[in-house]
């Protein structure tokens, strides 16, 4: 499998990171079926701390921006992939001023191995620490936040 190039963008500034995407080694009581799609990149996110992360997400992102002290009192990270280009996202990510992570996957590696992004349509996940995905499905920011804060 070629490398993965995504760019994490918004809050940390630019920095490039090239992935190996992998699926999540099965951890003690987590199915197989319900372990997320990982890249160290995202691994990393999600070792200690529950979080979010919206696949197709460019019209959520302020949304996002606008609920992220909420995402994080209920303890969670949030992070974002978007299918633009990286030029595009950075520049989106810069005018809306976030202050998390967008990765951009133009190319829709990710998406897919998420299985997100159906037809086009923005798709959510909750991910639990270690990486059992707890939600999938709306992207809707108001939804998103009633399930971290199960």
């Amino acid at each position: 499998m070629r490398p993965l190039t995504l760019l994490l963008l918004g809050a940390c500034g630019g920095a490039a990171a090239h992935v190996e995407p992998r699926t999540l080694a099965p951890r003690p009581g987590i199915p197989a079926s319900d372990a997320a799609p990982a890249t160290p990149l995202l691994e990393s996110l999600w070792v200690d701390q529950a979080g979010v992360l919206v696949f197709c997400a460019d019209a959520e992102l302020p949304a996002l921006q606008r609920r992220l002290g909420e995402f994080e009192a209920a303890g969670a990270w949030v992070a974002a992939v978007s299918p633009e280009p990286a030029d595009k996202t950075r520049a989106l990510s810069s005018s809306l001023k976030l202050e998390f992570p967008v990765l951009s996957d133009p190319a829709g590696t990710a998406a897919r191995a998420w299985k997100a992004c159906d037809g086009g349509r923005s798709t959510g996940f909750v991910i639990a620490p270690g990486g059992r995905i707890l939600y999938r499905g709306s992207a809707d920011v108001a939804r998103l936040l009633d399930e971290v804060k199960k």
